[in-house]
């Protein structure tokens, strides 16, 4: 079901965050790398990443209803990473086979060193920041020119907002190309809420991973033939 963003509610921002960004998988062990494009829509309160793997554009509208201006969602079977700003917490689906889980992280997962190097991104002067992140060593660039303080996919908690965000291994690279900042009454809704309740943490998701992985690794079919589960993804599930 689409879920709509509306001004009659209590976190309500009177700006609203746009940014555009070109977001790059290269899986090792695959030929080439899955390029789409992905949109942060943020406030004060939230934000909400959408990943386009199906390839369909201006998947967020903004449309006039009855209570005044909102932000429709299209439905579809996009990918979506959710922070809760007051709360501190990420939200974001992982599967293991099929299986989807809802996986709830904190901001505080990332521990950045900020650096003393600069350089400029669609016209934003950005700083240099280094973190290691579930396995992989990534390297992003913020501004401190627009005011939120945030990112795009699960990356946060720098004192800006990020623009660009690469692994050392190439293998995830997220850069900024269009943004938009609007002054509307909006408030963005978490589309997991319903399923809150029965989120897991990430350890918890590791150790059902894991579990996972142990049983396929034993399987074989009458034939010989086997199936496995990926080490890792973007993060790093069995070391």
């Amino acid at each position: 079901m689409p879920f709509y963003c509306f001004a009659q509610q209590s976190n309500i921002s009177k700006d609203v965050l746009f940014v555009d960004y070109t977001h790059t998988i290269h899986a090792k062990g695959t030929p080439s790398a899955t390029v789409i494009n992905s949109t942060l829509l943020a406030n004060r309160y939230a934000n909400l990443y959408e990943m386009d793997f199906l390839g369909e554009k201006n998947f967020i509208e903004e449309e006039d209803s009855e209570t005044g201006p909102s932000f429709r969602i299209k439905p579809k079977g996009n990918s979506f990473v959710f922070k809760d700003l007051i709360k501190r917490d990420i939200y974001s689906i992982l599967r293991i086979s099929m299986k989807p889980f809802l996986v709830k992280d904190s901001m505080s997962i990332f521990n950045w060193k900020i650096e003393n190097e600069f350089k400029e991104i669609i016209g934003y002067k950005c700083q240099k920041a280094t973190v290691n992140y579930r396995g992989r060593n990534y390297i992003a660039f913020f501004t401190t020119e627009i005011p939120f303080q945030n990112g795009p996919w699960k990356f946060c908690n720098l004192p800006g907002l990020i623009l660009e965000v690469y692994s050392t291994d190439n293998v995830l690279n997220i850069i900024a190309y269009k943004i938009q900042i609007k002054n509307k009454d909006v408030i963005i809704k978490n589309p997991y809420k319903k399923q809150i309740n029965s989120s897991i943490s990430w350890d918890e998701f590791i150790v059902e991973y894991e579990k996972k992985y142990e049983e396929l690794e034993h399987f074989r079919y009458p034939g010989g033939g086997r199936i496995s589960l990926p080490k890792e993804g973007i993060e790093i599930y069995i070391e």
